[in-house]
């Protein structure tokens, strides 16, 4: 089994020798990052790295990529991608990590492909025109250990009638275990209510044996009238946190759960206003969860205050309480002003100046005892300030 994948592509390469040369359209495109920072606890860093790829077309219906990434620790070049037609099938391979789906080949909240991919060396991807919305995924481990046969992962991805489908299996590791499953995602129309649907049912390793393993999850967004929202959610799923390769908990977790977002908004000019009280029944601890949020905005200002318990039944021992104001000064400057209470007379502040020099160039400076996303409080103050210049193409 091992470098079956790269094998496989060699074979598939042969098939399309055949098809004539024409030169076609170069594609390129990468970005480069530099950023100076001066920080109270760590002094004065610099930092700059640049990713370019390129593909080159090798025929009518094939081409061949090449990437480069460079920093200041490492420099690599590598062959980045390799993709033909044929009139029965398209091939793609990738030695570049790619989602698929939140319970298979998923992804980190900045959209990039989960941490735990690398575990993979390359993937296939197949095509079929007879079968127009229809995926074959095979994804190639760097270390296949020696207890199956099979220890990569394999997945078919169907989109139809506004749904999507995807069904997998794995080897867990060095071991004669897989994990497998079937997900699906799509929404139904019933006129006034459109109601989105997320599934997944599959088998996943256990401490002794394998376990059932499953996600469901309803939710909506209805609007009775312009300017209250009403958004209603359920959410059931077990196991799932077992999957070798689910998206983060932000996307597939343990849960169980029944809320409803409830958010009234109205723009009474200049100023907008924005209420939003969403409770969560919380199945499992049978406890009401509830989160509150005000906010009041204008075209230079904004003032944003929210609270969070995580039982409402002990209402004076909430989460966080956390006010956040941005004013834009003048043009390209906006302060930003934070602070956050937690219970035990914790609190901590902040102040944030942003300055865009240019599309490309900027500069923030930030003080206070609060991190900047206004999540962590810290005993003492401290103080950074980045230049950061970044650029796509």
């Amino acid at each position: 089994m091992k470098k079956f994948l790269v094998v496989l592509a060699a074979v598939l390469m042969l098939v399309n020798a055949f098809a004539a040369f024409t030169l076609g359209t170069v594609s390129y495109s990468g970005y480069a990052y530099f950023s100076l920072t001066a920080e109270k606890d760590t002094g004065i860093d610099l930092y700059g790295e640049t990713y370019f790829s390129i593909t080159l077309p090798t025929g009518t219906d094939s081409s061949f990529g090449l990437s480069f990434y460079c920093n200041p620790d490492e420099t690599t070049a590598k062959l980045a991608s390799i993709s033909f037609q044929t009139p029965y099938f398209g091939a793609l391979y990738s030695t570049d990590m790619v989602f698929v789906s939140h319970y298979f080949a998923g992804k980190n909240t900045n959209g990039k492909p989960v941490n735990a991919m690398v575990d993979f060396a390359s993937y296939l991807k197949l095509t079929f025109p007879v079968v127009k919305d229809l995926e074959v995924y095979y994804f190639d481990k760097k270390d296949e250990g020696e207890n199956a046969w099979f220890s990569d992962m394999l997945l078919a991805k169907y989109a139809v009638a506004g749904w999507t489908v995807v069904g997998g299996i794995y080897n867990t590791g060095d071991t004669d275990k897989y994990e497998y499953g079937v997900a699906a995602n799509g929404s139904v129309d019933l006129g006034v209510v459109k109601p989105s649907v997320q599934a997944f049912a599959g088998m996943v390793q256990g401490t002794s044996e394998m376990e059932m393993a499953y996600d469901f999850k309803l939710s909506a967004t209805y609007k009775p009238v312009a300017f209250l929202t009403l958004d209603p959610e359920v959410r059931f799923a077990e196991n799932v946190s077992k999957l070798d390769y689910k998206s983060v908990d932000r996307f597939v977790k343990d849960q169980k759960y029944v809320k409803l977002g409830v958010t009234y908004e109205q723009t009474f000019a200049p100023v907008t206003v924005k209420a939003q009280v969403t409770p969560t029944y919380d199945v499992s601890s049978q406890v009401f969860n509830l989160y509150l949020q005000g906010n009041l905005k204008t075209e230079q200002f904004g003032v944003t205050a929210e609270a969070n318990w995580l039982n409402i039944q002990e209402f004076d021992n909430y989460q966080y309480i956390r006010f956040i104001a941005n004013a834009n000064v003048v043009k390209d400057l906006t302060l930003t002003a934070k602070y956050r209470m937690e219970p035990g007379d914790k609190w901590g502040y902040n102040v944030i100046a942003n300055y865009a020099f240019s599309d490309t160039v900027t500069l923030e400076a930030l003080y206070g005892t609060l991190d900047k996303w206004a999540t962590t409080i810290s005993s003492d103050p401290t103080w950074k300030v980045a230049v950061e210049y970044s650029a796509e193409f």
